[in-house]
């Protein structure tokens, strides 16, 4: 679908190429102390008017900071023919952005399917790291939802990407109010085809990035700076005491 490329864009995009050779579309806005936001799932930056209601809060959001987003490999602005999808090429991708930006030090934010690579991020350079916010993630997908249950969203997302998508948000424990859930389905369905999402998926079943969490540490230790962890109503954030 072509609607993320053909419309005339309001936001500045930027691209960087990936060490596989994979254009990534990145945007920074705002001022202020930087923060990166991964994508949920397949949607486009590009196209966040689809949902009114998520832009709203992304708007809020920016205030009084710097914000980076970007597409994941296979969707939105970012190449959509890509031959792999995968925790360390999702790793990679943001680590390219973020060199492509020159950001020295900034918050990590992500939630659903980038959850587990920006785990492997924040455990791999703790010195860039300010704060690390998790949202409706896992750092094992299978402590979330069973095998069966992803393999059948996959399989759903090949056959039917329209009902796939509206499965996807009501995925949550309430379920959204209509218009949201039909925003939300619009964003998807025109920022990426089913099988991207299918691949996506599918490559993160069996991860399982528990074990990386000890090692997520930033600050001076000779100062007492160190890990700080809160967690409330599904929301994880670490940062400096």
């Amino acid at each position: 679908m072509g609607g993320a490329r053909g419309r005339v864009m309001e936001r500045e995009v930027r691209y960087c190429t990936t060490e596989d050779g994979v254009r990534i579309a990145y945007w920074m806005e705002g001022e202020g102390p930087t923060f990166v936001w991964c994508p949920t799932f397949v949607e486009s930056y590009s196209l966040v008017h689809l949902a009114p209601t998520v832009d709203r809060v992304w708007k809020d959001f920016n205030c009084g900071r710097r914000v980076i987003r970007f597409d994941h490999r296979g969707s939105g602005l970012s190449d959509r023919d890509v031959d792999e999808i995968s925790l360390d090429r999702g790793l990679s991708d943001l680590e390219t952005v973020v060199d492509a930006a020159g950001l020295t030090t900034f918050s990590l934010g992500a939630s659903l399917s980038s959850g587990p690579y920006c785990i492997a991020y924040a455990a791999r350079h703790p010195e860039r790291l300010q704060k690390l916010v998790l949202f409706n993630t896992d750092s094992r997908p299978q402590d979330a939802y069973s095998r069966e249950v992803l393999l059948a969203l996959a399989n759903l997302s090949r056959g039917n990407w329209d009902a796939a998508t509206r499965l996807v948000v009501n995925l949550g424990a309430q379920r959204p109010p209509e218009q949201f859930e039909l925003e939300i389905s619009a964003w998807f369905k025109q920022s990426a085809e089913g099988e991207v999402a299918a691949r996506l998926i599918e490559t993160n079943i069996d991860v399982d990035v528990t074990g990386l969490l000890p090692d997520i540490r930033w600050g001076d230790p000779d100062r007492g700076h160190g890990a700080r962890v809160v967690q409330r109503e599904g929301v994880l954030v670490r940062g400096p005491r």
